[in-house]
């Protein structure tokens, strides 16, 4: 069965790059530059979510701690993408299941990706 990832990025080359990147490997990938709704990604019934943190005002639906908390996306992956300098910290308040910085390198992302998936 082929693995589903929503990947939420504002940044269009950014979302396009990791997009290409994870259906080069098989994987099902519906980008999207923002979300209106947690209902717009549980509806996407993601194996996997990707997300830029930055790409969604902090405290808005759709963030990470929102995703994370939601009963419609609380049991789904969860792997922060950023620049930010302390992402790690910024992905253990929000509960995200794992980060990546960028820029990335791409075995290093596909081997995180791979870890999260069941």
């Amino acid at each position: 069965m082929q693995r589903k990832i929503v990947v939420i990025d504002s940044d269009s080359d950014n979302l396009a790059v990791m997009s290409d990147i994870l259906r080069l490997e098989g994987y099902r990938v519906l980008g999207m530059p923002r979300l209106q709704s947690l209902e717009q990604v549980a509806l996407a019934a993601p194996d996997l979510i990707l997300l830029e943190p930055f790409s969604q005002p902090r405290t808005g639906p759709v963030s990470c701690a929102g995703l994370k908390a939601s009963p419609l996306t609380r049991g789904c992956p969860l792997l922060l993408v950023s620049t930010e300098v302390d992402l790690d910290r910024i992905a253990l308040a929000c509960r995200a299941d794992g980060y990546a910085s960028k820029p990335f390198d791409v075995a290093a992302l596909l081997s995180r990706v791979a870890g999260l998936l069941p």
